[in-house]
């Protein structure tokens, strides 16, 4: 997978690299905390394409 990353982000190696010293050091969960601090969640969407529905409860009219 990181071997696939396009080349103008690098040497995938060097990027895989910072990307786990990152995770270890617990970056990215302080970046999150610090934008949530100051969200505005007034305008939030839920994207359906991961929301799964059984077959049976679709919109088509069942022949009666």
């Amino acid at each position: 997978m990181w071997r696939d990353l396009p080349s103008r982000y690098g040497d995938w190696n060097a990027v895989y690299k910072c990307f786990s010293k990152w995770q270890e050091q617990g970056t990215f969960e302080k970046i999150l905390a610090d934008l949530a601090l100051e969200a505005d969640f007034q305008d939030i969407s839920i994207d359906s394409t991961i929301i799964k529905v059984h077959q049976d409860s679709g919109s088509k009219k069942k022949n009666q």
